[in-house]
């Protein structure tokens, strides 16, 4: 049986298919990346511990949710999910602060459309026990919903734009990078070197190659919980 992940209504699989590719997640110029980075978007930067707390708290939040039920998922592909959600909510922070008094972007409109989208997340979440990690899913999940408040608000592309043109920089070891604005693997070999390297390339892709892959991790690098386990 093909596992399943669920979240929210709209969503299933959505955060976890990590190669969705509407987002910069690397250098676009700058200084590079330093130790402890996370991520930055245009000087505004999230550690790379930070990180790891999302992802955790992401993962809690996943398990409880769906029970037996989920089926495994790599942290590693988990990881850049959040690290995707957190990008871009920095990301829209600081287009919102740049065009506030502009009059192409409505910034109350773009504010009211996310939160009608928040409060059926909200809900969605009501069964996770512990508010920090509801919050955590929040801002993760979150950044989507402040993006398409800004397609509602009429400033879309306008975002799309602006955010082409900023310094975003991610943690190599987190094996993204940013191509013609879509984000993509990272490869340090020219050829993967075994059948869990080439499902590794692939699971980026997210659906049923993410689930292959983690299948064949230790516990301790996967989130959920193995079919066939009691």
């Amino acid at each position: 049986m093909r596992p399943v992940i669920h979240l929210t209504p709209s969503s299933s699989i959505r955060t976890l298919a990590v190669a969705a590719g509407a987002l910069v997640l690397t250098a676009c110029g700058g200084s590079g990346p330093h130790p402890g980075l996370g991520v930055s978007v245009a000087g505004e930067e999230v550690g790379d511990e930070q990180i790891g707390e999302l992802t955790t708290d992401y993962c809690t939040a996943l398990e409880e949710l769906n029970g037996d039920q989920m089926g495994q998922i790599a942290l590693r592909d988990l990881r850049i999910a959040v690290v995707r959600g957190v990008a871009l909510d920095l990301a829209v922070d600081r287009f919102l602060t740049e065009y506030a008094d502009d009059p192409a972007v409505d910034v109350e409109a773009a504010e009211a459309a996310y939160a009608a989208g928040v409060d059926e997340l909200r809900t969605t979440l009501a069964p996770v026990g512990e508010e920090e990690v509801r919050d955590s899913v929040l801002r993760v999940e979150g950044a989507t919903l402040r993006r398409q408040g800004l397609d509602t608000a009429g400033a879309g592309d306008l975002f799309t734009q602006w955010f082409a043109e900023q310094d975003v920089l991610v943690a190599p070891a987190y094996g993204v990078t940013f191509e013609d604005g879509e984000l993509a693997p990272e490869s340090s070999i020219s050829e993967p070197v075994s059948e869990q390297a080439e499902l590794g390339e692939a699971s980026l892709g997210g659906g049923q190659q993410a689930f292959d892959y983690a299948a064949g991790l230790p516990a301790d690098q996967t989130c959920g919980t193995a079919p066939d386990s009691p």
